[in-house]
């Protein structure tokens, strides 16, 4: 057709008489039909046909032909970095990528807000449900301890009831030597006298003197006046007052003596009311109101009563005076003072048992409170008895019930 490209495979005589291009001066020499260009000196050295490059040594080491190219770290490193460069970081917004989604995101057309308000509620179910477990298996422990711990219950509350009566007694141990006047024994034995007894309580004493045939019978004249004075029995305050008359220099032994019945006077009745108290807090703690409170009071007036006995007792054998130094005063008022203090016709004492039954019960009572108090000690506590420090005391109190639930429906 006219003006259209001719068909493939047909001749065209434009073709042969094809103009070449307008020779333009600033190209230089125009090339010549079927010879190379021109030479231009700033293109560096001409290159002959079917050559290689020239070597250019900052382009690296020059490659062989059909070899691989030799490995350079550097390159390796900078098209990492670039590869790095290209990627986007994970996590990172990536504008190309479109709208972030976050992770969990809902299908469509379902509200992002009910799907979490909906997992967040079964979350609350699950844990709720271990909760509840948790409770119910902490109910069957507490309701299997105390099946298994109420013949344990009742032992520890009979044995209160033993130490209350065990109490009582120690209570009648402290105040029963108070009530007699054995409490030191002495026995002298010297020349004219056969036997001089004398025992001394906490404010009376009792002196008996027995003489014997001999050719010198002063030291039985000095002793018989105390044995003579109201069948031998004597209060110590006013045996204190004669010697002191008749000896003012030994006045301060039986002043000693007065004063040493004090301790016993005033501590014995403590350690006594101690025990009354410690045995009341305790029959409160185990019949009444099981608190950690009453308890420990219990338990602190039961450790006071061997104290306060122990004491005093300790205190009166400090405070008298030797029992020996009497009878020679007594026979240094009468003016046989070296006839006495001779070693071989005077005064001696024989051996015998010095403490008398009153000291023996103080002693005895020391030893029983004392065991008392260890027992109460080591005995458990009340099953009952609330936190000390107060913390879940009402969840506790909700379990127990629980527990005493379960065992009255099982029951």
């Amino acid at each position: 057709m006219y003006g259209g490209p001719p068909p493939a495979g047909v001749y065209d005589p434009q073709m042969q008489y094809q103009q070449q291009p307008m020779y333009d001066p600033s190209m230089g020499q125009p090339p010549m039909m079927g010879q190379q260009p021109m030479y231009d000196p700033s293109m560096g050295q001409p290159q002959m046909m079917g050559q290689q490059p020239m070597y250019d040594p900052s382009m690296g080491q020059p490659q062989m032909m059909g070899q691989q190219p030799m490995y350079d770290p550097s390159m390796q490193q900078q098209q990492q970095q670039q590869q790095q460069q290209q990627q986007p970081q994970m996590g990172m917004y990536d504008p190309q990528m479109g709208q972030p989604q976050a992770m969990g995101n809902a299908a469509p057309g379902e509200d992002p807000a009910e799907k979490a308000a909906a997992e967040l509620q079964a979350l609350e179910e699950k844990q709720a449900a271990k909760e509840e477990a948790r409770k119910t298996k902490e109910i069957e422990h507490l309701a299997h301890a105390m099946r298994s711990g109420g013949r344990n219950q009742g032992d520890n509350e009979s044995c209160a009831n033993l130490l209350c009566f065990w109490g009582i007694l120690n209570g009648l141990l402290w105040a029963v030597p108070l009530l007699g006047d054995n409490w030191w024994n002495k026995v002298w034995t010297g020349t004219s006298v056969n036997k001089l007894t004398m025992c001394l309580g906490l404010f009376n004493m009792y002196v008996n003197v027995e003489c014997s045939d001999a050719m010198d019978e002063r030291l039985c004249h000095s002793m018989q006046e105390y044995s003579d004075h109201d069948g031998g029995h004597w209060a110590i305050k006013e045996l204190r007052d004669k010697m002191c008359e008749g000896v003012p220099d030994k006045c301060h032994i039986m002043q000693r003596v007065v004063q040493a019945a004090y301790g016993p006077l005033v501590m014995l009745p403590a350690a006594a009311a101690f025990e009354v108290l410690a045995i009341l807090l305790l029959y409160f703690y185990w019949h009444g109101k099981p608190s950690g409170l009453v308890r420990t009071l219990s338990s602190k007036c039961a450790a006071l009563a061997p104290f306060a006995g122990i004491l005093g007792f300790i205190s009166w054998l400090l405070w008298s005076p030797y029992m020996h130094e009497l009878p020679r005063i007594w026979a240094e008022e009468g003016g046989n003072m070296e006839f006495a203090n001779s070693s071989v016709f005077g005064m001696k004492e024989t051996f015998t048992l010095p403490m008398g039954w009153c000291s023996m019960m103080a002693f005895l009572a020391m030893i029983s409170s004392m065991l008392r108090f260890f027992v109460q000690f080591t005995m458990p506590f009340h099953i009952h008895e609330p936190d000390p420090h107060g913390i879940n005391n009402d969840d506790q109190t909700a379990l127990l019930r629980e527990a005493e639930k379960m065992i009255h429906a099982k029951a």
